[in-house]
C-alpha cells in the first residue's frame, strides 16, 4: 500500500494536511516577537510546517528552504 505523504520532499498543497493549530501557535509566537525552536524526530514536518506559515504571511519577504 502506499502512502499518501511525501517522505522525499517537502508535503505542499494537497499532501499538507491538517496542522492548523500549530500553524496558529507559531504564528502566534512570531506575532509576540520571540523566537522558536521546532524540534522532533526526522521527516514528521518540520520544514513543511514553517514553508507553509511562510506562504501564508504577507508580512515575510521570500524565504527559500
Amino acid at each position: 500500500m502506499l502512502s499518501p505523504f511525501p517522505y522525499d520532499k517537502l508535503s505542499l498543497g494537497a499532501t499538507f494536511i491538517g496542522r492548523q493549530s500549530e500553524i496558529d501557535k507559531v504564528n502566534q509566537v512570531v506575532d509576540s516577537g520571540n523566537n522558536l525552536l521546532l524540534f522532533s524526530k526526522r521527516r514528521l514536518g518540520k520544514s513543511s510546517l514553517i514553508k507553509k506559515v511562510f506562504e501564508q504571511r504577507t508580512d515575510f519577504a521570500q524565504v527559500v528552504i
